[in-house]
């Protein structure tokens, strides 16, 4: 059993549960979180400062902001983990940056509470 953890853009929400339902319609979390990347500069911040915008200039001096995602939290069998994976990126990848980022994570167990169900009968 796996877990998958993804960062998404908020907009992509929505083609993302499409996605996944295409290839097998996973339970899936959603949680809004804010954050930053390695780039650490936020796109429109950039083209602010490029246009000589005096509060885009100021704020790129000072740390990153935060800028807001979607977490993004699905459980499955080790056997749906490469559609599921697949299926986000396709969802999701434009080839800017700010895409996101997918992790898979080992699962130890999974308890269904309504049933008493453990392991992958829980999922």
């Amino acid at each position: 059993m796996k877990e998958i953890y993804a960062i998404i853009q908020p907009n992509r929400v929505q083609a993302t549960k499409a996605a996944l339902a295409e290839v097998g319609s996973y339970p899936l979390n959603a949680f809004p979180c804010m954050g930053h990347g390695r780039g650490q500069i936020d796109p429109q911040l950039l083209d602010a400062a490029l246009d000589g915008c005096e509060e885009a200039l100021a704020v790129l001096g000072q740390h990153p902001p935060l800028v807001p995602k979607r977490s993004l939290s699905i459980f499955l069998a080790d056997d749906q983990v490469e559609p599921a994976v697949q299926a986000i990126i396709k969802a999701n990848q434009t080839g800017s940056h700010g895409d996101g980022k997918i992790y898979v994570c080992p699962l130890a167990e999974t308890h269904r509470v309504r049933t008493g169900e453990t392991g992958e009968d829980a999922l």
